[in-house]
């Protein structure tokens, strides 16, 4: 039982590590391939980031978009910065701080995740 413990501390330190790792990474690919020739870049980053924060991002898009804070007085630069800080920050409290809560309220309150054989 421990060493199933282990393993899935390890595995989540690891989902952990690439999320952070592939979010990084589309920023910094969307600051390296911004300007006039890279035109779908910002719009790449949004799909991208609304992927890895699915689905608290996907409503903080709706919410945005449906607003639009910033109008046409952002610069692109700014514009990278105001799409990834709040669907990097709404994406790790997601899936690294709620979803963890969750689980640990399921097992204090169920005892575990059911299994096919609870259901017999």
């Amino acid at each position: 039982m421990m060493a199933q413990l282990g393993k899935r501390r390890i595995l989540w330190r690891v989902l952990k590590v690439l999320w952070l790792l592939a979010c990084v990474l589309i920023l910094v690919l969307t600051l390296t391939h911004r300007g006039p020739e890279y035109r779908d870049a910002g719009e790449a980053e949004e799909l991208i980031m609304g992927g890895l924060s699915f689905p608290s991002g996907w409503l903080f898009a709706y919410l945005f978009f449906g607003t639009l804070i910033g109008g046409n007085q952002t610069t692109e630069l700014q514009w990278i910065f105001i799409i990834w800080v709040p669907l990097f920050v709404l994406g790790y409290l997601q899936w690294f701080v709620l979803v963890p809560a969750i689980v640990r309220w399921w097992r204090k309150k169920f005892g575990g995740w059911p299994t096919q054989r609870s259901f017999r």
